[in-house]
């Protein structure tokens, strides 16, 4: 299991994101995060499959900014320096 922070712009794409992981992994514990600072709205999400299997997901799926993983703060903060799993799929999704 592995967690997961997404930040959206408005309710309606945390709601809608959140059917979308409900119906994809739904043994998914999802958590709406309080944002007392900001105007953002958070979903936290534990997800009891590989990183690499949800990335894969992430980067197929739509989401608010075309890609659901522009959504995904860990994982974004991590392409910066990606660990070798993901520099694994990433190399994929450049021959594909």
């Amino acid at each position: 299991m592995f967690y997961e922070r997404l930040i959206f712009a408005t309710k309606i794409e945390r709601s809608a994101t959140r059917q979308l992981i409900r119906d994809s992994f739904p043994s998914a514990s999802i958590i709406d995060t309080p944002d007392d600072l900001a105007e953002d709205f958070i979903l936290d999400v534990y997800v009891p499959v590989e990183k690499c299997i949800f990335f894969r997901w992430a980067t197929s799926t739509i989401g608010p900014c075309r890609l659901l993983l522009y959504s995904c703060f860990t994982m974004s903060m991590e392409m910066y320096d990606p660990p070798p799993w993901m520099a694994v799929e990433l190399r994929r999704l450049l021959k594909s």
